[in-house]
């Protein structure tokens, strides 16, 4: 014990640097511990995450098209390629339109270089400033013009034009048969076209002709798209018949109850119902199932034809608004079509305005007798036409009343009234389409059919690199050389 006490004596001087020691001493243990662990921890991880790299790089080298950015890079060009496809077409359909919508050579060098320019004829809006108009002398030259060229629609299918500013023309002048009366001059037109129907297009579309007012800009550019697409649904018609018909009883299209294109004739008529049993599920006129249900008279009202939309409520409605758009095409679901987004689309870069960013959509819709043996011939030359018809809807025999027209005809076998005045059947104006009497009558031709058909007429838009992402190289033009004009001159 003394011998401790001894050796505390001697070391109590120097308790300060022993103290030092141990601390040193027990710190440096402490670290190489705790170092120890954090290296086992920062290997067993790093092996963890080199591990996961290894996977991914094998799955990478097995499959080279697993997305990477040499992926992001191809798809980009993948991308491109598509637009510049989508670019070659969109110009052609327009260049190869471009020659058909050519205006008249009756309108001077200067007169069609200012309106082609303004194709299309959207980036005009109403109410601009008159840098954007058409000059008054030209609005007032298309103003006396357009009537006189309407007669030609009429000529293309061998038919007369009876419509006027002033009112229909009787034409002929009555017959004075042997008994001193006045009968009605035998009508030798190829094809009957209702009067009624002439007047309704030149009120309708051309109506500032007995204006003494100078028409817009928008007028006049919405009146000419018009008359070339009334001239080529007349080559149509004259294409069915054959260019070698010379009198009525050889044409396939013998009379036309109604034209009608852009704002009177949007959406779809009727519904596609099912043969037979009237209490099953029908098909509304956008292809969608509705369920039965009772409407008046114990029928389906899916089975009852829908009234169309349009008409002269459109009309009235884009005078309302000063707009000569409104209503005059329709979407993707066949309803009119609001002249804002029309306009909107040309700059729009959204999914739902691509189609309406390359093409408006134009409404027509004819109502015609028709040899139903030639009915194929008529479809076909819809197809094949130079402002191609794209037909969605034709119906036989269909309701007149429902159609919109003056005619109470109906499907199936009644006889139908017409424009032209009621018929016992014959070429001279609509009768049954079949005979109704087990002794058919001699003076009724069962082959006849009334026809409608409804369809979309695509007028398609300059092309628009910006709204596909593609390159412009610099000092390059899209040359459009317009030739053979569809009607006029």
């Amino acid at each position: 014990m003394d011998q401790v006490k001894e050796i505390i004596a001697k070391v109590k001087p120097h308790a300060f640097w022993i103290l030092c020691g141990v601390i040193l001493v027990v710190s440096l243990g402490s670290w190489y511990v705790a170092t120890g662990s954090v290296k086992e921890q920062h290997a067993r991880q790093l092996s963890d995450i080199n591990g996961v790299f290894d996977q991914v790089s094998r799955i990478q080298a097995a499959n080279q098209k697993h997305p990477n950015p040499s992926t992001a890079a191809e798809m980009e060009k993948v991308i491109r390629a598509y637009a510049k496809e989508v670019e070659d077409g969109w110009r052609k359909q327009y260049e190869q339109q471009a020659k058909v919508l050519v205006w008249p050579e009756f309108f001077g060098a200067d007169f069609r270089a200012i309106a082609d320019r303004m194709r299309p004829i959207e980036i005009i809006k109403p109410r601009e400033s008159i840098a954007n108009e058409l000059p008054v002398d030209y609005r007032v030259q298309y103003r006396n013009y357009i009537e006189g060229d309407l007669p030609k629609l009429a000529k293309k299918i061998g038919a007369e034009w009876k419509a006027s500013s002033t009112g229909i023309d009787p034409g002929a002048s009555p017959v004075i048969g042997l008994d001193g009366m006045a009968r009605p001059a035998e009508d030798k037109s190829i094809v009957l076209w209702s009067p009624e129907n002439q007047q309704l297009l030149l009120t309708t579309h051309f109506g500032f002709a007995s204006r003494t007012e100078p028409p817009s800009t928008l007028e006049v550019l919405y009146a000419q798209e018009d008359l070339w697409v009334l001239h080529d649904l007349m080559e149509i018609i004259a294409a069915t018949n054959g260019p070698d018909v010379t009198a009525r009883h050889e044409a396939a299209i013998k009379q036309i109850d109604f034209v009608k294109i852009g704002m009177t004739a949007a959406g779809l008529t009727g519904a596609v119902t099912r043969i037979g049993n009237s209490n099953v599920n029908a098909v509304n006129p956008e292809g969608q199932l509705v369920a039965p249900a009772q409407g008046e008279g114990g029928m389906n009202p899916a089975m009852q034809p829908q009234p169309q939309p349009g008409g002269e409520g459109m009309v009235a409605g884009a005078a309302a608004t000063g707009d000569p758009a409104t209503g005059r095409y329709v979407d993707e679901k066949y309803q009119p079509l609001d002249p804002t987004r029309l306009r909107n689309a040309l700059t729009s870069t959204s999914p739902e305005d691509a189609l309406l960013a390359v093409a408006k959509r134009m409404p027509v819709r004819l109502r015609f007798r028709l040899d139903q043996r030639k009915l194929h011939v008529l479809l076909t030359e819809c197809g094949n036409a130079r402002l191609p018809v794209e037909v969605r809807q034709v119906r036989i025999n269909p309701d007149a009343a429902v159609s919109g027209t003056a005619s109470a005809g109906g499907g199936g076998g009644g006889p139908v009234m017409s424009p032209f005045g009621p018929s016992g059947g014959g070429e001279g104006g609509y009768g049954p389409a079949r005979p109704s009497s087990i002794v058919a009558d001699a003076t009724v031709d069962p082959t006849l059919i009334d026809v409608e058909l409804y369809g979309i007429v695509y007028i398609y838009n300059p092309v628009n690199k910006a709204q596909l992402n593609v390159v412009v190289p610099a000092g390059t033009t899209a040359a459009v050389m317009p030739t053979a004009p569809l009607g006029g001159g």
